[in-house]
């Protein structure tokens, strides 16, 4: 195997020359040398399609984003973000989120995705022929809180991290009920940590509950010990990782503000823009890869994924691949990322009286998204992106918790000696909207 050196010297080679990501690169490691307490790294967007003897190895081949600890250095695949960028802009050709037309239904979002992974080049030269500033900023930020992960990792001395995790199209699904329970009834503590819960299913989150015995049954192995432990510890590490990331990221903003106070609110609210676009984008990605490799027939909108997850309980089992192996998964990760920005920079969670929308001048004269808003026009705009991020937790917190409940629901199944039907109905992006405009008026 070739040693590192030789390996970054090969990623080197194949560095991204694409003027846009070239750019954005200089700018996040401006934002780099500009906070307190990081350490000296190297910072390397590599383009894995053109040095494919870069796939050989997992050491420094990345679908997202990863961390060396010797040398001290950050690896971005370029097609990340590129993808990223591309999501962006799609996103900011509306006037306001709400009037997004890839918010209108799960098909549009598909296609979206399809479009990306099938003419990234293409789509993205075309975006880049209309001059867009915010979707400039909002990659920036999104990326800086990539990397500032990343260099959480440095400073845990934790090595071999990665921020944004993507199902492998190439690896096959899980199929053992034991590692799936394990896996996804870590999913669901976290989820419950956060407030992220399914009613009805509080045995689930329950430790001392028959499902979770059946659970620690499974998977208490010698074979499942190890994997068990590590599971815990490269949680604890991410966990970690990402309250590094925020907090750097909310020490730019907050110099933003000291600075400005106008400007720091809109860069607020554009950092928010870039995770809530990087959340949506990856796990609609991730749902097409997951049923691309169940054989559906057509992209897993919310009727199709509960028909499919219908037809046998081990599709649960299968469904773990799509929260990765060791990591939280880029959807709750932008979720919890955006609150914490917005409760640094905003007093929004702490008034008695709270909207996220604002009022729109009236349209006399110049159109009114051309026209000065109030002051509050960035925030409102933010609070909406976080509001519709944490709706949309629905289908993945409804995955982990029926998952970890399968082995238990296995056994009941073999008691009674026929399964029982079990139809879960899942959130669409179009029911999503329709539920944040109805109770966050």
């Amino acid at each position: 195997m070739p040693s590192v050196e030789a390996l970054l010297d090969a990623a080197r080679r194949h560095e991204s020359t694409d003027p846009e990501i070239v750019a954005l690169g200089e700018r996040c490691r401006t934002l780099l040398a500009g906070s307190d307490g990081v350490p000296d790294l190297t910072l390397l967007i590599v383009d894995y399609d053109r040095g494919a003897e870069l796939h050989a190895t997992p050491l420094v081949h990345t679908a997202s984003c990863k961390v060396l600890l010797d040398p001290p250095t950050v690896l971005i695949s370029e097609r990340f973000l590129l993808e990223l960028e591309a999501a962006v802009r799609t996103f900011g050709l509306a006037d306001t989120l709400l009037g997004c037309q890839y918010l209108r239904s799960d098909e549009e979002l598909f296609a979206l995705v399809h479009r990306l992974r099938d003419d990234l080049p293409g789509v993205l030269a075309r975006l880049r022929r209309r001059a867009d500033p915010d979707a400039v900023e909002a990659v920036t930020l999104a990326t800086f809180f990539f990397v500032a992960h990343e260099v959480g990792h440095l400073l845990d001395d934790a090595d071999e991290r990665s921020y944004a995790t993507f199902i492998n199209p190439d690896a096959e699904l899980e199929t053992q009920v034991a590692n799936a329970a394990m896996k996804l009834c870590r999913h669901v503590d976290e989820f419950a940590s956060y407030s992220f819960d399914l009613p009805g299913w509080e045995d689930t989150a329950d430790p001392d509950s028959e499902i979770r015995r059946r659970e620690r049954e499974l998977t208490s192995t010698e074979e499942l010990a190890p994997v068990r432990a590590r599971h815990a510890r490269f949680f604890a590490d991410e966990v970690s990782a990402d309250d590094a990331g925020a907090r750097l990221l909310v020490e730019h903003l907050a110099r933003v503000a000291a600075a400005d106070p106008v400007a720091g609110m809109r860069a607020a609210s554009l950092a928010v823009d870039g995770l809530f676009t990087a959340g949506i984008y990856s796990w609609y990605r991730d749902l097409l890869t997951f049923g691309e490799q169940l054989g559906m027939a057509r992209p897993p909108d919310a009727r199709t994924l509960a028909f499919t997850m219908l037809q046998a309980r081990e599709t649960y089992i299968n469904a773990a691949s799509l929260f990765g192996d060791e990591h939280r998964f880029t959807l709750l990760r932008a979720t919890l990322a955006a609150e914490t920005i917005m409760r640094a920079r905003s007093d929004y969670f702490d008034r008695d009286d709270r909207t996220i929308w604002w009022t729109k001048p009236d349209p006399d004269g110049e159109p009114w998204w051309r026209r000065p808003v109030d002051e509050t026009w960035w925030e409102k705009e933010a609070l909406q992106r976080y509001w519709l991020l944490a709706i949309l937790m629905d289908t993945a917190v409804k995955i982990a918790y029926t998952g970890c409940s399968t082995a238990w629901m296995l056994d009941a199944d073999r008691a009674r000696g026929t399964p029982q039907l079990f139809l879960m109905t899942f959130e669409s992006i179009g029911s999503a909207v329709a539920r944040l405009q109805q109770q966050l008026k």
